[in-house]
């Protein structure tokens, strides 16, 4: 009877060993994806001036400021709020 309690005992504490290291890389994985960048990290922002560049690189750079606009307005729409979140970037690194 001891060699069956003893079998019990190892098989429940070896259950409990991978439970507990599944755990650890469960919090593990769900830290590094919920971290700031998650799995894809967000592209920089387009080079050179704003009012050069094309309607993609203007939705990107309002991406990456997390600025919402609307599917219908136009560019030179979207050119304002493209320097509106750059110029609160700015703002915000220079305090």
């Amino acid at each position: 009877m001891a060699i069956l309690e003893t079998l019990l005992t190892f098989a429940f504490w070896k259950k409990n060993a991978i439970l507990a290291f599944s755990g650890i890389v469960v919090a593990v994985s769900a830290w590094s994806i919920m971290q700031s960048d998650g799995i894809f990290p967000r592209s920089p922002d387009p080079a050179g001036d704003p009012e050069y560049w094309v309607r993609s690189e203007m939705k990107q750079c309002l991406r990456n400021h997390n600025v919402p606009w609307e599917r219908h307005i136009t560019d030179e729409q979207m050119l304002e709020l493209v320097r509106a979140a750059m110029a609160a970037e700015a703002e915000a690194r220079n305090q």
